[in-house]
């Protein structure tokens, strides 16, 4: 498709907007047809400053487990004079069509705006139910005030259907046909960055997000239907202080509301309200200049539950789903060393320490139903990085 972005490894790594962490591994399927003209670019983050984002994904689609990281959507901002946009239409294969317009530019010396619409709609190859068709509207307003400070207002709206097999011809989920109609979402976020001095700066994210949604699933031996509804509001303050030519230290928390009245998509037709709180501390630090670096993080993260049910989820056939109210989860705390040694101008060796307790281990259980509690991971990595030339760069 030539608007979705394909994330190797989606589910194993956290997915922002504007370093804003909207909820859990399930978020991906937000970006899925994010117009790309609307980017102004994607961090990937791997060492402990991903930790002021949101706790490691330990258990990603398949059960496959890795500290994944970040990867942060950057929204476009508006430029500081003029105008410009882009007008676009598209014809493929599997009746492929698409149709865009975006705007963006300067209303005065400080406001900046930027508009988009879209509808990007394919009927899939013959025979493998992979149809969509989505209608896009994000808006997005930046008030430049007192020097580099902003405070930036955005809404993204995508209203739409979509169509899925779950498995070719041969597997055991051969004829399985999961359908979202309709499929509405709304995310809206206000962003304030502070800038105090050149080395002092106050992030403050608030966000509010939901999702609308009648889920059909049709198998050989089956029919369901489900309407969904989630809603999601949160607050983070994320505090940086650099001290000159030495090291800089990131530090804050948040806390959410996640209301879900029919359930996550895998807690179909039970209520799961839920209250997250978090801290978390990074430092990065140049212990040699120009030679060695050196940095650490630590997050903590826990849940509160107030409606929902444990050990229970479409996938596994073993187990009743276990209601439960009022309870505290168990902490999830995660924690990341690192080092990069620069050897000469062409060369580096890195090497990471990162561990990391997931607190919902209630939510994922074994074959046989029984739930799995605190799942950790501890992952240790080398690396060694050589430029060869300007056109060559080799690493392990």
């Amino acid at each position: 498709n030539s608007l979705a972005l394909t994330i190797r490894g989606a589910g194993n790594a956290n997915v922002l907007f504007d370093g804003i962490h909207l909820g859990t591994k399930e978020d991906v399927r937000f970006a899925d047809y994010l117009p790309t003209s609307l980017l102004q670019g994607v961090r990937v983050i791997r060492d402990s400053t991903g930790l002021p984002y949101g706790p490691p994904q330990l258990s990603g689609a398949g059960g496959v487990m890795g500290y994944g990281g970040v990867i942060d959507f950057r929204l476009l901002d508006p430029p500081a004079e003029g105008h410009h946009g882009e007008v676009r239409a598209e014809i493929g294969r599997f009746n492929e069509n698409l149709q865009h317009l975006h705007l963006t530019g300067a209303l005065t010396e400080t406001l900046g705006y930027m508009v988009s619409a879209d509808r990007n709609a394919t009927a899939g190859p013959d025979d493998e139910n992979m149809a969509h068709e989505f209608e896009h509207f994000m808006g997005r307003l930046v008030w430049r005030y007192c020097g580099d400070s902003t405070l930036t207002l955005s809404i993204l709206r995508e209203d739409g259907t979509r169509e899925l097999q779950k498995a070719d011809a041969g597997s055991v989920f051969t004829g399985w046909v999961e359908e979202y109609d309709p499929w509405r979402t709304t995310i809206t976020t206000l962003a304030l960055n502070h800038v105090w001095t050149d080395d002092v700066s106050t992030q403050i994210e608030a966000y509010y997000r939901n999702m609308d949604a009648t889920y059909e699933k049709a198998t050989p031996k089956s029919d369901e239907e489900h309407n969904l509804h989630e809603r999601k509001k949160g607050l983070v303050l994320r505090q940086t202080i650099r001290f000159p030519e030495s090291n800089t230290l990131r530090f804050g928390g948040g806390a959410a509301v996640w209301d879900n009245p029919t359930g996550k998509l895998y807690y179909i037709g039970m209520e799961r309200r839920e209250e997250e709180y978090s801290l978390f501390v990074q430092d990065e630090w140049e212990a040699l200049p120009d030679r060695l670096t050196v940095d650490a993080g630590v997050r903590w993260d826990r849940t509160y539950l107030r409606n929902g049910v444990v050990a229970n989820g479409p996938k596994f056939v073993a187990g009743m789903p276990v209601a439960v109210t009022d309870l505290w989860e168990e902490p999830a705390v995660s924690w990341s060393v690192g080092a990069n040694l620069r050897l000469s101008e062409r060369q580096n060796c890195t090497a990471r320490l990162a561990v990391s307790e997931q607190s919902v281990g209630s939510d994922t259980v074994s074959k046989s139903g029984v739930s799995l509690e605190g799942p950790q991971e501890t992952r240790f990595e080398l690396g060694y990085h050589v430029c060869v030339s300007p056109r060559l760069d080799l690493t392990v």
